[in-house]
């Protein structure tokens, strides 16, 4: 460097060394002063914050500690509770289970006794139906004997019914004796009022021949006229057996073999 150029010294370049060297120091003493502050404030920071965090853990744990209890204490009592439900429940599921045995017995009982009685309901249902036949039997044997005449008019055979409802058989059917009947009567329903039907008029025979006779005669006359007005002359057959020979029943295919003649439908009922 030219000498020119050089710089001069300062009025104080003739100061010492060590002076320049306390000059430069002080802003050093600064610096820690700041940081000594910086450490206490931190510190003071710290004591604080571990202050506030000992508190709040205390805090902490005094809750958790009541909490604890509290739970522990609802816990004994709900245990306390269930356990008086379930001896509760434990008793009534004895008291249903013995209701149920007795009721098993009961059933077991009622079991048998049904099967019991539908052994006798099956025996006494043979019984009936055998009673029935032997009711139907004897109806239709005791009505062998007896026609009914249907359209005969009212008033006729008022008065000694069996002589003229003979007479009236001899006229009809132009027989050549005077049939013997041993009763004759109308039927039961009440005398009907004028324009009605008159009632049937029942008849028995006393010879059961003289029956047979008519009816085949009866068939095979065609109408039958008495004062210009056509009656009928039927056997008199039980319900069950007219309700069999009605046309379209499941047994009119078997009766109607029977109704060939007059005979064979008397053999019938």
């Amino acid at each position: 460097m030219p000498k020119s150029q050089r710089s001069k010294p300062g009025p104080n370049a003739t100061d010492s060394p060590e002076k320049v060297t306390a000059e430069s120091t002080e802003p050093l003493s600064d610096t820690q002063t700041i940081m000594a502050a910086l450490k206490r404030t931190e510190q003071c920071v710290l004591n604080k914050i571990d202050s506030t965090v000992t508190a709040a853990v205390g805090e902490l744990h005094t809750k958790i500690d009541n909490l604890s209890r509290d739970l522990r204490s609802e816990i004994s009592n709900v245990r306390t509770e269930f356990t008086k439900v379930v001896e509760d429940v434990k008793k009534e599921n004895a008291t249903f289970v013995m209701r149920i045995g007795d009721l098993e017995e009961g059933a077991n009982g009622y079991a048998n006794r049904v099967v019991e009685l539908e052994a006798k309901v099956t025996t006494l249902s043979s019984q009936v139906n055998r009673l029935v036949d032997k009711t139907e039997d004897l109806e239709s044997r005791q009505r062998r004997d007896n026609c009914r005449l249907v359209g005969v008019a009212e008033g006729v055979g008022n008065i000694r019914p069996e002589k003229a409802i003979a007479q009236l058989l001899q006229d009809a059917l132009s027989l050549d004796y005077t049939p013997t009947l041993d009763r004759a009567h109308r039927g039961l329903q009440p005398k009907p009022a004028g324009g009605d039907a008159p009632r049937p008029i029942i008849i028995k025979f006393h010879y059961f021949q003289e029956k047979a006779d008519i009816i085949r005669k009866a068939m095979g006359a065609g109408p039958i006229f008495h004062n210009v007005k056509r009656f009928y002359i039927y056997p008199d057959s039980t319900l069950s057996i007219v309700k069999m020979s009605e046309y379209g029943s499941p047994e009119w295919p078997f009766l109607k073999l029977f109704i060939t003649s007059p005979l064979n439908l008397l053999e019938v009922v």
